[in-house]
């Protein structure tokens, strides 16, 4: 789905999906209360699945860019296909920190 003018707007004021990754230990580790302790003593944080544990770490996309004191996306109009498609809302690990959602 495409975004509508005022959605990229907000996207790209924010930036936040851009400060962050995502990644999913699958299927969860037998002892993943150490995994869970171990991360979030690293900043990191934990969505507890079904079938594992997602940790989502800060990860500074390289495209971000210091502009009027804050990060923007450099190559927002020519951004891959797969930051076109991404939406915040729909991404379990993310909601919440979505600023589309707010709206």
């Amino acid at each position: 789905m495409e975004n509508t003018k005022e959605e990229n707007e907000i996207c790209l004021a924010c930036g936040r999906c851009c400060h962050y990754m995502t990644f999913v230990l699958h299927p969860a580790p037998k002892d993943f209360k150490e995994y869970v302790e171990f991360y979030e003593a690293r900043g990191c944080m934990i969505t507890m699945l079904a079938t594992g544990i997602a940790v989502t770490v800060k990860s500074l996309c390289p495209h971000l860019k210091w502009i009027n004191l804050d990060h923007v996306c450099d190559i927002y109009e020519k951004r891959p296909e797969l930051c076109r498609k991404y939406d915040g809302r729909l991404d379990p690990f993310f909601r919440k920190y979505c600023q589309l959602t707010k709206g």
